[in-house]
């Protein structure tokens, strides 16, 4: 029964753990093209 209880936590986590590494990758692109802009204006 821990076994089970285990192997659907892990499943959960790895899910949200993806979510957020998608989320976080999609977060490093924007403030990449943000500060570019930022670097642009200042020239």
């Amino acid at each position: 029964m821990q076994r089970v209880f285990w192997r659907i936590l892990a499943r959960f986590y790895r899910r949200r753990a993806m979510r957020a590494a998608r989320a976080h990758h999609v977060f490093l692109l924007r403030s990449e093209k943000f500060f570019r802009r930022l670097k642009g204006a200042d020239q």
